[in-house]
């Protein structure tokens, strides 16, 4: 389960920039094929949370691009799993604007 949050601090008609973040709540699994069989070991709950910031390009009026840069944090962790998964995180968009392309092709009277 994610809960998704995202503040936008700047916009033009360009350029946009925000600060998402994300808690997430779910479990971590030791799993592992023994002789045929999955066996699944040390299932704990785990809480992350993840804080980003976030840029986006609008090259035409339906299209652009963006970058989102943070740092996923495990607030807890499986203490049986030796890792704690702690990392950063880069997301390379490409996004669609689907009013603005419907509107540039379909041209309501």
């Amino acid at each position: 389960v994610i809960i998704f949050l995202e503040y936008v601090y700047y916009k033009s008609k360009r350029w946009q920039f925000s600060i998402p973040i994300q808690f997430g709540i779910g479990d971590s699994r030791y799993k592992y094929n023994f002789n045929g069989e999955n066996i699944i070991e040390s299932r704990k709950g785990i809480f992350l949370y993840e804080p980003a910031v976030s840029g986006q390009y609008k090259i035409m009026k339906w299209f652009g691009v963006g970058l989102d840069v943070g740092y996923r944090i495990m607030l807890v962790s499986n203490k049986n799993i030796g890792s704690k998964f702690n990392s950063p995180v880069y997301d390379i968009k490409v996004l669609v604007y689907w009013g603005e392309l419907y509107r540039a092709v379909f041209k309501p009277k």
